[in-house]
C-alpha cells in the first residue's frame, strides 16, 4: 500500500504547476522523495500574508492537498 501511495503522490506532485510547503526541510524532502523539481516548490511559512497571492481575476485554480494539513 505504501508503494501505491508514493506512486500516486509522486504523479500528483510532479504534474502540479506549483507545490507549496512550510519550510526548507519539507521542500528538500518533497524534491528528493517524490522527485519534484525544486523550481516547482515554493515555501509559504506560517504567518504569510495570503492577500499578496490572491488574484480575483483568475480564481479558477484548484488546491490539492497530499498529506496532513
Amino acid at each position: 500500500q505504501r508503494k501505491i501511495e508514493k506512486m500516486y503522490n509522486s504523479k500528483t506532485l510532479q504534474n502540479a504547476d506549483k507545490v507549496l510547503v512550510m519550510n526548507n526541510f519539507t521542500k528538500e524532502l518533497v524534491s528528493s522523495y517524490y522527485n519534484v523539481s525544486n523550481n516547482k516548490i515554493s515555501i509559504v511559512s506560517n504567518g504569510t500574508n495570503l492577500e499578496k497571492f490572491y488574484n480575483s481575476k483568475n480564481n479558477n485554480n484548484r488546491v490539492i492537498s497530499s498529506g496532513a494539513m
